[in-house]
């Protein structure tokens, strides 16, 4: 790492360290990456705010609520979009990150070749590996796309071929209460008759009863029956409202722990090799700050007759909890509970700025009977429990978010617990003396002290699974918000990690930008969700550098990439010199002194035209910066007052997007997170006026995207984020009037004449980011939306659903597939146009070299024949005239110039694949497609 980060980061460590419970002396002392971690300590403030931010963007705005079952709704809506024939829109591909793996809450070994491994990302899909995590295979497709929560193998012989895996994130994603709703939700429990290959959903854990929270939505956990006999495939399930046990491989179910919403929200359940079952319930249910009646600990040696064996002197506050057996002595059970800021149940914990929370481990040992009352003994072990004397030692699970429990086979001594840090106890945390920390963040640090790596070398934060070799107790698997690691000796004095992420592409991107300057350029930045603003040269390598720490946020690239700008949330930014790999050489804190009130991932625009300008939101006011150009990058992180004015107008509503025209007008729009439109003119200079331009639009909720027509200043397309609203609405004249295009991304085309308010919208994705593209004579409009990539040629702005006769296509369906997609950014030079997703990474294509197709008519009008199609290696063209041809693959690189003395002309270097040749006569340009064989 390069000196000049060194200094920043301790800058920002030394900026917090005024909040911390811990005082003590501060050195400034050179610090490479401590600042990755030290803002990113404070996480679990950051997952309520995620929270609230999510919930704004997607609830429906009258009920305050994601919509129940919705993303199973709309994955189902989406089958019935069209999708781009034959890719003519773009060929999308990804480009990584191929080296970082995103949040991951499943992972299982295949017990009959440990090789073979499945992972699940929560927004990315099922993985699986066959050469033990060297290399990783998407078995999902890409219209499959779910919140992975937990893999499971039936591992009875000849029943091994049968997985099933858990849909549904309840913490990491949802809604800021237990009564919201979550843009995560699972679309039940899939399953693999195939060994892990293919998947499909059980049809018995899909209620299709949109009006109610359906009983699978969000799924904990998925075990077997390991003593089952053979004629029964006995299944259960831990879901946020109980237990359910299936004993025909998922078809039917019966709900075995629970009672609708009197049940704990927060399950867990644990088998032993012999059959016999532990479960965890919650004392919150789905209702705000309601009680659960059915709650505790519970033991079953069928699965389906349960004993509550929880002890008299159980905690008052029971949150979120996970199981632990003891391979060595499966009479031995770990329960280690959350109880989030509850006094007095526990052991108080802080984080490293004194934020507390109280956690608890216990053991029970089976005795005798059913379990319950003196057939079981439970320990309380909770003071045993890491906290201290350093600022990162406390164990903490962020609210529940993140948390595992395991004891290693061959030695009930070692028992290994996960909150943001893993750790390892020598003593079964009999006591507090033999406890190490093994992974997370790095161990005996102070916030002002020298680490040479911002995190545990070679591993991540946020512990979500713990599982060991069959064949080597001492290997040790663990999953993170990071993806897959191993370690060869987990009993190490030191243990050394190797990340397992080879093409695990399951990172989470909220923003995205490119070098807008420079045509070809494939320099792409992104803001990613625990994973900090990443940078890669798409033209070099999928890999990417983290070129800036903390959960990322919006970011952008100077036309040139000589200078970019990262943040991180809550509106701190910097100004950035980047050397060829991403790497800082140079830096500078940019946001202003006195700036307040911002989201968590907090919007920002350079002014396309004048890259000297900033425009930055702040709650309901505006900032603009007008000297970009002159802050001095000298390596300081505090906030600045150079170049900043505060327009003394302000909106209704907190900005949450902005617009700026291409043209040299300086006309900047701007979104509100309560659907208001501002325009203001010459934004660039002075103190003008916000002008209301919403002028009886037909929209609600949370702006989240504004995108300017580069040709006209006066074509707007504005997107609304939230569910059961018309999401996308067209102004040709400025915003004066407005028309709604969203057509059939909102709902079905019907007969003419069809009422506009029997149209159901409530099925529709929610669409998240708008651009528009010139493409010759053409105009491309992009839409990103939870399910996908879409796009049209032309918009059709209506009033109602008849009017609006818009019809979007789905790009990049066999890659992007129904990914969220977060943002778009495009190049208008080159028609270069970047795609972040929320747990696929980023794609990219070139949109130019495929929108500027000729029509077959205008073909035929140019008397142009081009022969044989499909080509092996001569191409002819027969033409009236002379004529200059330029041969694109389909990235839109040039591979061949053509003249009319060049015929014919040699194509045999040509790999096998689609081409596009623009043939110039005169003012005209034509373009075929040309297969090569």
């Amino acid at each position: 790492m390069k000196r000049v980060f060194t200094i920043l980061l301790l800058m920002i460590v030394l900026f917090a360290f005024n909040s911390c419970r811990k005082e003590h002396d501060k050195t400034f002392v050179e610090a490479a990456d401590i600042l990755k971690q030290k803002i990113k300590g404070a996480s679990e403030e950051n997952i309520i705010k995620r929270r609230e931010r999510e919930l704004k963007m997607l609830a429906d705005p009258v009920t305050g609520k994601i919509p129940a079952n919705i993303r199973s709704r709309e994955l189902k809506f989406a089958e019935s979009l069209p999708k781009s024939a034959n890719n003519n829109f773009g060929n999308f591909q990804s480009i990584g990150p191929d080296n970082f793996g995103g949040r991951t809450r499943a992972l299982a070994i295949d017990v009959t070749n440990e090789n073979v491994m499945l992972a699940g990302g929560v927004s990315g899909g099922i993985w699986r590996t066959e050469d033990g995590g060297q290399n990783w295979t998407k078995v999902t497709s890409p219209g499959q796309l779910l919140p992975i929560t937990s893999i499971v193998q039936d591992t009875r012989p000849g029943k091994t071929h049968l997985w099933y895996a858990g849909t549904g994130e309840l913490l990491g994603n949802s809604a800021s209460s237990p009564g919201g709703y979550n843009d995560y939700r699972g679309d039940g429990i899939l399953k693999s008759e195939d060994g892990g290959i293919t998947w499909d959903t059980l049809s018995s854990t899909f209620s299709g009863t949109p009006q109610t929270g359906d009983n699978f939505d969000f799924v904990w956990r998925v075990v077997t029956d390991p003593s089952a006999p053979d004629s029964l495939d006995v299944v259960l399930a831990a879901v946020a409202n109980g237990i359910y046990r299936s004993e025909n491989g998922g078809q039917s179910w019966t709900k075995v722990i629970g009672a609708n919403q009197s049940t704990g929200w927060y399950t867990d359940i644990a088998v032993t090799s012999s059959g016999v079952f532990y479960a965890a319930v919650s004392s919150s249910t789905n209702i705000v700050n309601g009680t659960a009646t059915v709650k505790g600990i519970f033991r079953s040696e069928d699965g389906l007759n349960w004993v509550d064996i929880t002890p008299s002197n159980w905690l008052s506050a029971q949150l979120r909890t996970v199981i632990g057996i003891d391979p060595n002595n499966e009479n031995t059970v770990y329960f280690l509970i959350d109880s989030w800021t509850y006094g007095g149940n526990g052991k108080v914990t802080y984080d490293f700025q004194g934020n507390p929370e109280w956690n608890s481990l216990w053991k029970y040992e089976y005795i005798s009977g059913d379990g319950s009352g003196a057939g079981g003994n439970w320990t309380d072990l909770s003071q045993n429990i890491p906290v201290g004397p350093y600022d990162f030692d406390d164990f903490y699970t962020q609210l529940g978010y993140d948390m595992c429990v395991a004891v290693q086979p061959g030695n009930s001594n070692v028992v290994f617990i996960g909150g943001t840090n893993l750790y390892r106890s020598t003593d079964g945390f009999t006591t507090p003396d033999n406890i190490r920390l093994i992974g997370g963040y790095p161990e005996n640090i102070y916030l002002s002290q020298y680490l040479d790596e911002p995190l545990y070398p070679n591993h991540h934060p946020d512990q979500h699974v713990i599982l060991f070799s069959p064949s080597n107790p001492n290997v040790m698997y663990n999953c993170n918000d990071g993806g897959v690691f191993r370690t060869d000796n987990v009993l190490a004095d030191t243990v050394q990690w190797t990340p397992l992420n080879n093409h695990y592409v399951t990172t989470q991107f909220y923003t995205i930008a490119i070098d807008h300057g420079m045509p070809d350029s494939k320099i792409v930045i992104g803001g990613l969700q625990d994973n900090g603003t990443m940078f890669t040269d798409a033209h070099l390598s999928p890999s990417w550098t983290m070129s800036m720490p903390f959960d990322g946020s919006y970011c952008a690239i100077e036309d040139g990439a000589n200078v970019f700008y990262a943040s991180a949330q809550n509106g701190k930014i910097a100004k950035l010199s980047l050397d060829s790999d991403g790497n800082i050489t140079a830096f500078r804190r940019i946001d202003p002194i006195g700036g307040d009130n911002y989201d968590f991932i907090n919007p920002f625009v350079i002014d396309p035209v004048d890259n000297n300008v900033m425009y930055l939101s702040a709650g309901t006011n505006l900032w603009r910066n007008d000297s970009l150009y002159s802050i001095a990058l000298t390596n300081e992180w505090d906030s600045i007052s150079q170049g900043w004015f505060k327009f003394s107008s302000t909106t209704n509503g907190n900005i949450s997007a902005f617009g700026v025209t291409y043209t040299g007008s300086h006309t900047l729009y701007i979104g509100t997170s309560n659907g208001q439109i501002y325009k203001i003119l010459n934004a660039n200079t002075g103190d003008p006026q916000f002008i209301n331009i919403n002028n009886g639009i037909d929209g609600a909720g949370y702006i989240s995207s504004i995108a300017v027509d580069p040709r006209d200043d006066n074509k707007i397309l504005v997107v609304y984020s939230n569910y059961n609203v018309h999401s996308l609405h067209y102004s040709e004249d400025g915003g004066l009037t407005w028309g709604r295009v969203g057509g059939n991304l909102e709902a079905p085309s019907a007969p003419p004449g069809y009422p506009d308010f029997l149209y159901n919208i409530s099925d529709a994705p929610s669409c998240r980011y708008a651009k528009i593209l010139p493409a010759g004579d053409s105009t491309i409009y992009l839409v990103g939306t939870s399910v996908g990539l879409f796009a049209t040629y032309h918009l059709y702005p209506g009033n109602d659903r008849e009017s609006d006769s818009t019809t979007w296509y789905q790009q990049g369906w066999e890659t992007i597939g129904n990914a969220v997609v977060t943002m778009i950014d495009t190049r208008e030079d080159d028609g270069f146009t970047a795609v972040a997703t929320h747990g696929n990474g980023v794609f990219v294509s070139n949109l130019r070299a495929y929108f500027d197709i000729t029509k077959s008519e205008e073909l035929a009008e140019s008397q142009i024949e081009i022969y044989p199609n499909p080509v092996k290696d001569r191409l002819f063209v027969k033409a009236p005239q002379k004529f200059n041809a330029i041969l694109y693959d389909v990235n839109g690189k040039v591979v061949k110039n053509i003249n009319s003395n060049d015929l014919p002309a040699d194509v045999s270097d040509l790999k096998p694949n689609l081409y596009f040749m623009a043939v110039q006569q005169e003012s005209r340009t034509f373009v075929y497609k040309i297969i090569k064989i």
